[in-house]
């Protein structure tokens, strides 16, 4: 598939990325990089998508795309989810029904930030797109990630039982759910 429009690939990616967030398999592994690793869900579904949909970007493309929205990942999207993780757990004193609401509306908001994220992330890489690759798909979505863990704020530095290529395994675990078509 070929790039799509500057206008409707906020909205495809949005879209595409809870499709593929909700399908078995996904949500465990990318969390784990997330949490555990330090890569963003949002930059590594982006790697997917944006290989998935033709989008041709250099190196140095990805990583001004990403760095787009570095700030506001860091500095809202980020912090809401630490607050909403927070209300959790119950709290001496507050009432859990009250505070379950609250994490509720937490919540909310956090996702109208991951979306202008990745409704920046979609527009900067319909905007800076050149013409299709024409290789394989699943080479140019792990190039991307490997974009991604050059720009990693904290390198991993944890030694597991998972391995120094436990991020490349993980991603490979969602890239093979994530390109499957739905009705596959």
């Amino acid at each position: 598939m070929t790039g799509i429009k500057l206008e409707g690939a906020a909205e495809d990616f949005w879209n595409w990325s809870i499709d593929v967030y909700e399908r078995e398999g996904v949500k465990a592994p990318l969390l784990l990089l997330q949490d555990r690793y330090g890569y963003n869900v949002n930059n590594v579904l982006w790697t997917m998508w944006s290989a998935l949909r033709g989008y041709s970007l250099s190196n140095d493309d990805v990583h001004d795309i990403l760095e787009s929205v570095a700030d506001m990942q860091a500095h809202t999207v980020r912090q809401l989810r630490e607050i909403r993780r927070f209300l959790t757990v119950p709290k001496a004193g507050f009432r859990t029904e009250e505070l379950h609401g609250l994490r509720r509306r937490v919540l909310m908001v956090e996702l109208e930030g991951e979306k202008l994220v990745q409704s920046r992330l979609a527009g900067f890489t319909a905007d800076r797109s050149g013409t299709s690759e024409n290789g394989n798909v699943a080479e140019t979505a792990r190039r991307y990630f490997g974009v991604c863990a050059d720009r990693l704020e904290n390198p991993i530095i944890l030694a597991d039982d998972l391995g120094d290529e436990a991020p490349q395994r993980l991603f490979d675990m969602i890239w093979d759910i994530a390109s499957m078509e739905k009705n596959a």
